[in-house]
């Protein structure tokens, strides 16, 4: 049991998620960035020809009657021209980068990936605009480096005053700025950062969440475990329900992991019933039960697990525990039959997933633009970090482009267009694969221990006879 515990834990503890790890997915980060430069080079190649195309003057006077062309523009949703229209303003938009409203105009260019416009406009106001118009504008460019995981340049546009922000947008800043010094291991910085998070902020649950791990990592679980504890008891932990349910799969784990199997036990259940996060929580009650020998109630939850047929990494592993807690209530033909079916499930879940990879499935055909998990051949995967959301909304945006290339009709940019569609479509296909791939890797590893299980209770046998 010891192995399946170690095994368990290490796949779901903390931040846990059925999920490669972002190690395994390291090697992508250049396929990321090139993607997404490619992306931002058409796009200036784009607006250049759609600029020359066009039939009538967009040239606007005055900062508020570009804003206002350009809001009518994003409520027809035609965002594409709305940036346009911007890049065609660019003289007015330098005469006036002092302008308030210039840091809208940079939203908007970001958003659709339009970064070399946008910068135009920042380092403008990084050298001669006042403060709060800088403080701003690095808060928008900080967002934008930090959804590409690209967490040390993430830093440094939050390296300066920050603030004189607006309150939710500063604390927001904190945020992000606490997860990128995590992300480069600089732990006790973190620390330092989310503790400048107030209690009245939107932000302060997620922030005493990693602040935990933060202090976990360290060693410091004692405190870890006080944060989580004092977390629970603010008011916004009972209005934000899928924060609050983090904070107790967190909790559990941790507990797991320092034996307080009674108190994980009671952390899991607090999780809601409809949460995301229910399949981990049950695999973790049966986990705890398990290690405090109650095998009873152990079995009765990853019963109701596996049931689910979630085939997530929880309900694959049920598949598993299942006939080993059979076993240890000493029903061997029932733990025999389970081993069996353990096996046969494991075989062609395998197949199924690597019929999966090899079909080069189109990622329309799974894409989405709002969830954070994407199913694959009924595999889930969560598409940050091991999927960047950026990567995929950019992808879906390039359908908006479409009818624009074909009646510009230039033979180049056609040709560009086709080439960044591949391109995006080859990189999702790749962390998709690589998600699969790993996933394979456990789904072996559990049919290995099916397979010992079930030879485990064959020698038991002939010994016993």
């Amino acid at each position: 049991m010891r192995y399946l515990l170690i095994l368990t834990i290490g796949l779901l503890a903390s931040s846990a998620v059925y999920s490669s790890s972002e190690e395994a997915l390291s090697t992508l980060t250049f396929a990321f960035n090139q993607t997404d430069q490619a992306h931002q080079d058409f796009s200036k190649n784009f607006h250049q020809k759609l600029s020359h195309e066009a039939t009538t003057s967009t040239v606007k006077h005055t900062i508020a009657s570009l804003e206002k062309a350009t809001q009518t523009l994003i409520a027809n949703k035609e965002t594409i021209m709305a940036v346009n229209l911007i890049i065609r303003n660019m003289p007015l938009l330098k005469d006036n980068y002092d302008h308030p409203k210039t840091v809208q105009f940079i939203e908007i260019l970001l958003a659709q990936n339009e970064k070399s416009s946008a910068e135009v406009l920042f380092n403008l106001i990084k050298e001669e605009g006042d403060q709060l118009l800088f403080s701003n504008a690095s808060y928008l460019f900080a967002t934008f480096e930090f959804k590409r995981n690209r967490w040390q340049h993430t830093l440094e546009y939050l390296a300066g005053n920050i603030d004189d922000l607006p309150s939710h947008d500063y604390h927001r800043a904190l945020l992000i700025k606490g997860i990128s010094q995590q992300r480069q291991v600089l732990h006790r910085r973190a620390i330092e950062t989310y503790a400048l998070i107030p209690p009245s902020s939107a932000e302060y649950l997620a922030a005493q969440l990693n602040l935990a791990i933060s202090n976990i990592r360290q060693s410091w679980w004692s405190e870890g475990h006080a944060i989580i504890e004092r977390a629970l008891s603010h008011p916004n932990a009972q209005q934000n329900t899928e924060a609050t349910n983090r904070i107790y799969l967190t909790l559990g784990y941790s507990l797991i992991k320092q034996q307080y199997f009674r108190n994980a036990r009671s952390s899991f259940r607090n999780i809601t019933i409809d949460s995301k996060h229910t399949n981990r929580a049950l695999l973790g009650i049966g986990l705890a039960a398990a290690s405090q020998g109650d095998y009873r109630a152990a079995l009765s939850v990853i019963i109701t697990l596996k049931e689910k047929q979630s085939h997530d990494l929880p309900t694959d592993e049920s598949h598993l525990l299942l006939p080993y807690f059979y076993e240890k209530l000493a029903q061997t033909a029932t733990a025999s039959a389970g081993y069996f079916e353990a096996i046969t499930y494991y075989q062609e879940r395998i197949e199924v997933i690597e019929a999966t990879i090899q079909s080069n499935t189109s990622p329309k055909q799974y894409l989405n633009g709002s969830s954070d998990i994407i199913y694959v051949n009924q595999v889930p995967i969560k598409t940050s970090p091991n999927v960047p959301r950026f990567l995929i909304d950019n992808y879906l945006l390039l359908d908006n482009y479409s009818w624009h290339v074909k009646d510009i009709n230039n033979e180049a940019l056609t040709s560009e267009f086709k080439r960044l569609k591949k391109k995006y479509e080859a990189t999702i296909r790749k962390m998709v694969n690589t998600i699969l791939e790993q996933r394979i890797v456990h789904l072996n590893s559990y049919m290995d221990q099916a397979r010992y299980g079930l030879a485990r209770l064959y020698d038991s046998q002939l010994d016993s006879n």
